[in-house]
């Protein structure tokens, strides 16, 4: 038997194992990231989505008077418009800014809560008064050194949340304090 023996083969696939890891590395990261990404376009769509509302609500404010010969609101319907074309502006402007910078904040400044959340209440009166909501403004919010934007944003998507999502009482109320 001059052909038997032991024939031993030994493979180093120390560097295919190092490019596996990377790779699954890589695809952790990736799937961290798209979940950021839908995150962000949640975010996004969630917020653009409120001024339409108000616009839109307002729109039909100022088509029925119209159509009833009323013009005496016709004027602040379009100031809430307006504001409401502002605020989707502002969001969008902070949505490009976010894409170069990939982080904005503000320097804080000092923010009368109360007054905040009365000018962002008058947005959303329209939804408010379709739905039969009573909005409660707490008068000792006081003021705090704040982003104002995100503030904003806050309540603006707290009562946006409270007047979709929120109780299907006879009555509801909603009561920032």
């Amino acid at each position: 038997d001059k052909f038997a023996g032991t024939l031993v083969i030994l493979n180093d696939i120390t560097a295919r194992w190092l490019v596996e890891q990377q790779v699954e590395d890589a695809n952790r990261e990736l799937e961290r990231k798209n979940a950021e990404m839908e995150q962000l376009v949640y975010t996004v769509s969630h917020d653009l989505k409120s001024p339409l509302v108000t616009i839109s609500g307002f729109a039909s404010y100022v088509q029925m008077d119209l159509q009833a010969g009323h013009t005496e609101r016709l004027g602040e319907f379009i100031q809430r418009i307006r504001g409401a074309t502002d605020r989707m502006m502002s969001l969008i402007e902070e949505l490009l800014e976010l894409s170069r910078v990939g982080r904005v904040a503000e320097k804080p400044v000092t923010v009368n809560i109360h007054r905040l959340v009365q000018d962002i209440s008058a947005l959303h009166q329209p939804s408010l008064a379709a739905k039969g909501i009573t909005l409660i403004i707490g008068k000792t919010l006081g003021s705090l050194r704040a982003d104002r934007r995100r503030l904003t944003q806050l309540f603006d998507n707290l009562i946006t949340n409270a007047v979709s999502h929120g109780s299907s009482a006879p009555k509801p109320v909603i009561e920032i304090g």
